[in-house]
């Protein structure tokens, strides 16, 4: 009979926390593998859409490596590109059964502004000098930076994912496509400033 009460009473006591906790609002944080920081702000405007400010924080360094080798002359080029910068995104969501529950679509806009450094580093080895007793140019190596700065970019996204609260705890898995229209200078070296680009985003955060 005590175990049967007991049972009753914690029954009441989550149907008690689900309607304290009837979330409109939550507050997600996120940080990407490569190099980006996330956090967003998600409202409810209705009982299956919301809308979201997010602000991203990017500090995005990528190396790509491409060699050739002949019989005796050998050639590799290292590109070094480092972005940083932010971007302010606005989306709204779709959700399938109610906000911050289950399945959604999301689509939106962005705009930020990014410096973009680019170190390309020439290597090459030359045996043909050796034979040639030229031993000031067997081995030359040459470097050479380009910066853009203030690079003023905007576009929008596609996507969708499921997220669920539980009491004030709230967790996303999400991703799609990034259109970038925008592009101030036209200067797009890595994945992430292509003309089409994916995006992940696996956060954590509160809902309340």
């Amino acid at each position: 009979m005590k175990k049967t009460l007991y049972f009753v009473l914690l029954l009441n006591f989550c149907s008690s926390v689900n309607t304290l906790y009837a979330q409109q609002n939550a507050i997600n944080f996120s940080a990407e593998p490569y190099g980006k920081i996330c956090m967003n702000y998600e409202r409810a405007i209705s009982k299956k859409i919301s809308t979201i400010i997010e602000y991203q924080k990017w500090h995005q360094i990528t190396s790509k490596t491409t060699s050739i080798d002949l019989i005796l002359i050998s050639s590799s080029q290292q590109k070094l590109t480092k972005v940083d910068g932010y971007r302010f995104e606005l989306l709204s969501r779709f959700y399938k059964k109610k906000v911050l529950h289950g399945a959604f679509l999301e689509v939106g806009i962005y705009q930020g502004k990014h410096d973009i450094q680019i170190t390309s580093t020439q290597s090459t080895t030359n045996l043909i000098a050796f034979f040639n007793f030229d031993l000031d140019h067997i081995g030359n190596d040459e470097t050479s930076t380009e910066e853009y700065k203030s690079v003023k970019v905007g576009g929008g996204k596609l996507g969708g994912g499921i997220q669920e609260s539980y009491g004030i705890v709230n967790m996303e898995l999400s991703g799609g496509l990034n259109f970038n229209v925008f592009n101030s200078q036209n200067i797009r070296p890595t994945t992430g400033l292509k003309k089409a680009s994916p995006y992940f985003r696996l956060a954590f955060g509160i809902a309340f």
